[in-house]
């Protein structure tokens, strides 16, 4: 393996944080929902935004993590 810069470790750190507050999301949407269920179709619109923003988020982390970021440009 080799060894990373400490901007690629950090993205890499980030993406972990951000997979574990994606979880935390989903579980506390589940919990809302659980709760109030006339929201259930509001939050799953909220569920979605959010799994595409971070999915966008991961991917250019991701990207950095081989140093291709588009961010760099």
């Amino acid at each position: 393996m080799k060894d990373l810069t400490e901007d690629q470790l950090y993205a890499r750190t980030l993406s972990s944080h951000i997979d574990n507050n994606a979880e935390a999301v989903k579980r506390l949407m589940m919990i809302v929902v659980a709760a109030i269920p006339h929201l259930d179709d509001q939050i799953a619109g909220l569920m979605n935004e959010w799994h595409s923003i971070n999915h966008t988020i991961n991917a250019e982390l991701k990207a950095e993590l081989k140093g291709k970021s588009k961010l760099d440009n």
